[in-house]
């Protein structure tokens, strides 16, 4: 949907929505709420829209895996249709300069154990996976170590952002986003209805307009 030029962290998202809340801006006492207005206001967008839902990048760190013996078991992200995946081992003391190996060898998951007994003999440049036949547990060979990471591209609905991930959003999203959370905040803080359902009808629009813009800019690329 947006290109990685213009692509928001979610840091940066929530900082744009919370700029348009108007009233709500500074009320006390509803921060968790509008955190979680934000988050199912993306979700539900990602839902509408199919542009949103493709090429997400998960990076994996060596904490984020479970090692056993000469291999690394991680867990995907729920829901992803895994497209890619990458080993990178970093050349000096910073992720600046790495090596990038493709994840070209996928064996099925029955035969993850030779990964674990570091039995399976991988070409130099290349590293192997096993994905569980429900997509939900992945094993890495070689093993990720303290110097490693891996690149996992995948699309999907994606439920959630750490504050410095980038997002498949840019700033067109801020309003609509923006007025689901004023909606809901409205109906339930402020126990009126009318004005939810004003505001909710102006989301509606908001995201309409984003669709638009998303068969549009899939026109253009085709």
């Amino acid at each position: 949907m947006a290109t990685p030029q213009d692509r928001l962290t979610w840091s940066e998202l929530v900082a744009g929505v919370t700029s348009l809340l108007g009233q709500h801006r500074n009320r006390r006492g509803v921060e968790s709420d509008t955190a979680a207005l934000i988050r199912q206001a993306v979700i539900d967008i990602q839902n509408a829209i199919p542009g949103y839902r493709v090429r997400h990048e998960s990076i994996y760190l060596p904490t984020d895996f479970v090692d056993h013996s000469f291999a690394s078991i991680g867990v995907l992200p729920p829901c992803a249709v895994v497209q890619d995946m990458w080993f990178l081992k970093k050349v000096a003391d910073t992720y600046d300069e790495v090596n990038r190996w493709p994840m070209d060898v996928q064996l099925p998951w029955q035969d993850r154990y030779m990964l674990f007994a570091g039995d399976y003999n991988v070409d130099a440049g290349h590293a192997v996976v096993a994905i569980d036949n429900g997509a939900y547990q992945f094993v890495v060979y070689p093993l990720v170590e303290a110097d490693c990471y891996v690149s996992v591209f995948w699309d999907g609905l994606k439920l959630s952002f750490k504050d410095d991930e980038e997002t498949p959003f840019d700033e067109p999203v801020f309003m609509a986003v923006a007025e689901f959370v004023r909606a809901y905040l409205t109906r339930d803080i402020d126990h009126d209805l009318a004005g939810y359902n004003s505001m909710f009808q102006s989301y509606l629009r908001y995201r309409s307009n984003l669709y638009v813009n998303w068969t549009e800019r899939k026109r253009i690329a085709s």
